[in-house]
C-alpha cells in the first residue's frame, strides 16, 4: 500500500496516520507502526505519523504530527464534570464513553516528549484549537456569523 501511494506521489513525505487505535494493545500498535515506517522508507519516502505513532519509539527520521492535547480537548474526567455539561448526553455520548476517550487520550500528554527524545521532528497541528469538527468560541466568529456557531463542531 505505502508503495502505491508512494509512486502516486511527489512530495518527500507519506503519512501513515496511526491515531484510529481505540482497542488496540500496546504492542501489536507499535509493531504496526515500525511495519508502516519500513515500508515508506523502502519506498524512498519520509514516514509522517500522527502523535500517537512516537509509542512506538521515535527516530530521526521520523516526524510526528502532534494533534491532540488530553488537557486541551476538555473532556470531562468525573461523573460530575459529565453530569455538569449536558451537551456531551445531549449528543449522544454516554458517561461510559467519553471515560474512555478520555483514556485512549490520556497518553496522549506524553507524546510529543516521546518524539522529541528519540530525536525526531515534529510538526504542531494542534487540533483542540482549529480541527473542524470543533464548536468555534463565538468571541472569535465575526458578528454576522455568530447564529451559525451552534450548529457547528462536536460538543466540548
Amino acid at each position: 500500500m505505502y508503495a502505491a501511494i508512494s509512486a502516486e506521489t511527489r512530495g518527500r513525505y507519506v503519512h501513515i496516520g496511526g491515531d484510529e487505535v481505540f482497542g488496540m494493545a500496546a504492542a501489536p500498535f507499535a509493531a504496526a507502526v515500525r511495519l508502516a515506517r519500513t515500508a515508506v522508507r523502502a519506498a524512498g519516502r519520509a514516514p509522517v505519523g500522527w502523535q500517537e505513532a512516537a509509542r512506538a519509539g521515535s527516530g530521526p527520521g521520523d516526524v510526528s504530527q502532534f494533534r491532540v492535547d488530553a488537557r486541551m480537548a476538555g473532556l470531562p474526567t468525573t461523573r460530575e464534570e459529565y453530569e455538569a455539561r449536558p451537551q456531551f448526553a445531549a449528543a449522544g455520548l454516554t458517561a461510559d464513553l467519553v471515560r474512555r476517550l478520555s483514556a485512549h487520550f490520556g497518553p496522549a500528554d506524553e507524546d510529543l516528549a516521546r518524539a522529541v527524545e528519540g530525536c525526531g521532528s515534529v510538526l504542531l497541528s494542534p487540533q483542540s484549537h482549529l480541527y473542524l469538527d470543533r464548536p468555534y468560541d463565538p468571541a472569535e466568529v465575526p458578528a454576522p456569523y455568530r447564529d451559525r456557531v451552534s450548529r457547528l463542531g462536536s460538543p466540548t
